[in-house]
């Protein structure tokens, strides 16, 4: 009877989390792995309608751009767009083309309309329901499920691997000094099945704190204790203050013209941006919101400020500075989850932790794969032998 030791459950545990899991883990990692570098590949393949010839003026007002934005969607879906969000992005960079977002999930509008911000031209409508990125996200988020079934799923599998990562880092300790050396290097002359071994084990441990950090900033988005959590952490041993959205004051007149005084003089006080959003009043009570981003890519460091949609008076600002640090974790989760928090040294970090962490389900099947083989080639083997001894063993007479 084989001694039981700790050693040996956890490596049980490792086995089967890993599994039942795999297969989530592989698509959820190999979808993170494409999505890291989505802004840059988009720019390939969409430049001919995201960029124009800089003209010496100024770009159309915004509540222009949102009138042609939301005129051309209607002509593309034909019918009257009632979108729950709508949002004017410019930047700062005179030759890219702005932009007007819209998004309903009853009407099944989620579509950029790009316009030229100085002589106010369609560009290109796109529908991002039938958009590579989308797509990808989709998969990456909710498996293409309904989202709220989607997300647990996988949740609990992002989960799963965190758990697994841990147990396979405590298996990556050798038994003794000897073999410390065979954890740090892959021995490439060996048989396949210690080269894959050496791959799961060796790039596991090397990919093993940024995988860990990608999985524990994505649990963010699945589970509200995650993100409660890394905010009490982050504060001290205290919660972030509840926040809660400001309303206008219902009245009867809207002015559309104020949305070009509130967006001009602001955009004035922060020069440095390189790009600028509005988000527009989705009814009659909700703010009129102006973002500020020193980094097109970045988004941890935006500045928000919140108007009141008839007077034009400033209700709330939130910004870097005004933030606790609990939510400046949470406002830097995107940007750590897709390494953008580092620029693309840490894109380049997170693509390849992300494409280890498709590869670790693969290499441990095929591990647990062997070894079952293996034990049941011997199993054969002995029985094959065993038959072959009582075959050929001598018969003895017996004397009566």
């Amino acid at each position: 009877m084989k001694k039981f030791t700790i050693r040996k459950l956890i490596g049980q545990i490792h086995l089967c989390l890993g599994l039942s899991s795999g297969l989530l883990v592989f698509i959820i990692s190999i979808t993170g792995c494409i999505y890291v570098f989505e802004a840059e590949i988009r720019s390939l393949y969409e430049y001919p309608y995201t960029y124009v010839k800089a003209e010496n003026h100024a770009v159309l007002p915004v509540s222009k751009l949102y009138t042609i934005g939301k005129s051309a969607l209607k002509t593309e879906i034909k019918q009257a767009p009632k979108p729950e969000y709508q949002n004017i992005t410019l930047y700062k960079n005179p030759q890219k083309a702005a932009y007007y977002y819209a998004y309903s999930e009853k009407q099944k509008i989620y579509h950029y309309v790009y316009i030229n911000p100085y002589n106010g031209k369609v560009l290109k409508i796109k529908d991002l329901n039938y958009d590579f990125f989308t797509i990808i996200v989709q998969l990456h988020t909710s498996l293409l499920l309904p989202h709220a079934i989607g997300r647990q799923i996988v949740g609990a599998s992002v989960l799963i691997f965190v758990i697994s990562l841990i147990s396979g880092l405590i298996l990556w300790f050798p038994k003794s000094k000897k073999g410390i050396k065979q954890r740090f290097a892959i021995k490439w002359k060996a048989h396949w099945r210690r080269k894959n071994y050496d791959l799961h084990n060796v790039l596991g441990f090397y990919s093993f704190l940024l995988a860990l950090i990608i999985a524990l900033t994505g649990l963010v988005w699945s589970y509200t204790w995650v993100a409660n959590g890394l905010d009490w952490l982050a504060n001290g041993g205290q919660f972030s203050p509840v926040v809660k959205e400001p309303n206008s004051k219902l009245m009867i007149q809207k002015n559309k013209h104020l949305w070009d005084e509130l967006f001009t003089q602001t955009q004035a006080k922060y020069p440095e941006s390189q790009m600028m959003g509005i988000d527009f009043p989705s009814n009659d009570t909700t703010t009129l919101n102006l973002s500020f981003y020193p980094n097109e890519t970045v988004y941890y460091n935006g500045i928000y400020l919140l108007f009141d949609q008839y007077s034009g008076k400033l209700i709330k600002e939130d910004s870097w500075r005004t933030q606790t640090n609990g939510q400046k974790i949470r406002n830097m989760n995107y940007d750590i989850h897709i390494g953008k928090i580092l620029g693309l040294p840490g894109q380049i970090l997170a693509f390849l932790a992300s494409l280890i962490a498709a590869s670790l389900p693969i290499s441990g099947f095929l591990i647990w794969y062997g070894r079952k083989y293996k034990k049941s080639q011997n199993t054969d083997n002995q029985s094959v032998v065993k038959s072959l001894k009582r075959q050929i063993k001598p018969k003895v007479k017996t004397e009566v």
